[in-house]
């Protein structure tokens, strides 16, 4: 898992202390994988949302939002089969 933002360093590192998150975020400053995923909106900020990408670089599942847990470990699953 890798999270993808166009935020700071140290701002990624307080958001994955304070969430208690252990796995990479990656700094997307020019916001050219939100772009190439299809995250940004209308005024070109961050749509805030989950995409599982298969080892072929290809989105296999997209949820807007913050999606439940149970609903991403299922896209993974589904992906894993």
């Amino acid at each position: 898992m890798v999270a993808v933002n166009p935020g700071t360093i140290a701002s990624h590192a307080k958001w994955a202390e304070k969430f208690g998150f252990n796995f990479p975020i990656c700094h997307d400053p020019d916001k050219h994988v939100a772009a190439a995923y299809g995250a940004l909106n209308l005024l070109g900020g961050i749509s805030r949302c989950v995409i599982v990408v298969n080892k072929q670089g290809k989105a296999t599942w997209v949820k807007s939002g913050m999606p439940a847990t149970e609903d991403i470990l299922a896209a993974l699953d589904a992906m894993a089969q």
